[in-house]
């Protein structure tokens, strides 16, 4: 069976919430070069929830809506996801959020920064 597939100019990491208690898959990708330049940062970005299921979508979405048709600025796209290789799991899309408390909110503020400071 062949293995999966990479996109170009995509990373993922992952992460642990000691807030929520799980593991989670943070990918990211970054604008490719191609027909058009891509401009230097600050660049917008697109969130991605459920990112085992939808981001190679958002990714080849946005980088064909700006390199064939010049209709979008190149963002990053910038997913979310559960730790596992199934795309779409009852048992995770089931589980209720933690309630967000200012803890959280300083943790989301401090997750953002660090991914803008590697990219």
């Amino acid at each position: 069976m062949p293995g999966p597939v990479a996109l170009p100019q995509t990373d993922v990491y992952d992460l642990h919430s000691r807030h929520a208690d799980a593991d989670y898959r943070l990918w990211v990708a970054t604008p490719v070069a191609g027909w058009r330049p891509v401009p230097p940062p600050p660049r917008g970005v697109l969130y991605v929830l459920d990112a085992n299921l939808f981001f190679g979508t958002a990714v080849e979405m946005t980088r064909l809506m700006h390199q064939l048709y010049g209709e979008l600025p190149p963002p990053m796209v910038v997913g979310t996801a559960y730790d596992t290789a199934v795309p779409l799991s009852v048992q995770t899309s089931a589980k209720p959020n933690p309630p967000r408390t200012d803890r959280a909110r300083t943790s989301s503020s401090r997750l953002r920064r660090t991914i803008l400071q590697r990219l």
